[in-house]
């Protein structure tokens, strides 16, 4: 008898630790890590004389001096986990001296960003297109439209500063965020940046993916669940030792 109890005293004790185990390990994995990485492409410039370059940062270029003006684009690749700040890449705008403005520098030109997200090996990608105006001005145009020291500043303008969009893994929804650029990890979105002659201006483009509203992800549901077990468990055997 006393062999018996002995016995079960060990499977009892091992089966606690099991469901302990698997409880918290859940538990530690229900924010899980995704993959993701985006790359930007110019295209469909409305006027000027528009040079298209691709690489690690996708560039449009105008104007009749070297180096050019134009637009560039830096992707980003990194890992993130649901509801987290992601810096999906750089937007810079190279404001150089480019001759006849009229001639060669564009009224629009589109970015159009593909996001690539990796999701329990599942690939997810999702394209967004912006179109930015970029306002660029004679150095000694008085008064300058913006403020800037001289000679006088150029600008880019772009209107949708947040776009999102929804998809499923393993039957579950999930929302991707595009929050818009900002100069901030704060976040206040901006459309639009002034961009002082001879200088490098940029701003940063950020979004996040979230679970649908009211949607526990499978894995939180099922952590949560266990480790309640297990913590029950626990509880019951602490009291009865007492």
């Amino acid at each position: 008898m006393k062999l018996m109890q002995a016995i079960s005293t060990v499977l009892v004790k091992s089966l606690q630790i099991i469901v302990l185990t698997l409880s918290f390990n859940l538990l530690a994995t229900t924010v899980r890590a995704f993959t993701f990485s985006t790359i930007g492409t110019w295209n469909n410039a409305i006027g000027g004389n528009v040079t298209y370059t691709s690489g690690a940062e996708s560039q449009a270029s105008w104007g009749q001096f070297v180096p050019q003006s134009g637009l560039g684009f830096t992707g980003r690749a990194g890992t993130g986990t649901f509801g987290s700040l992601l810096s999906l890449g750089q937007l810079k705008h190279f404001n150089n001296p480019v001759g006849f403005i009229e001639l060669t520098v564009p009224q629009t030109v589109d970015l159009t960003v593909a996001l690539n997200l990796l999701i329990n090996d599942e690939p997810i990608v999702r394209n967004f297109t912006y179109s930015l105006r970029v306002d660029e001005t004679p150095d000694d145009v008085l008064p300058c439209p913006y403020p800037s020291t001289s000679p006088c500043a150029d600008a880019v303008f772009w209107e949708n500063t947040s776009s999102s969009n929804s998809f499923a893994v393993g039957g579950v929804d999930y929302t991707l965020e595009l929050l818009g650029f900002s100069n901030t990890p704060a976040l206040f979105p901006i459309n639009q940046f002034i961009s002082e002659e001879r200088s490098t201006n940029e701003t940063s483009l950020f979004g996040r993916v979230v679970p649908a509203a009211g949607v526990p992800e499978p894995t939180t549901t099922t952590g949560l669940l266990l480790a309640g077990l297990g913590l029950a468990y626990a509880r019951r055997r602490f009291k009865k030792r007492a």
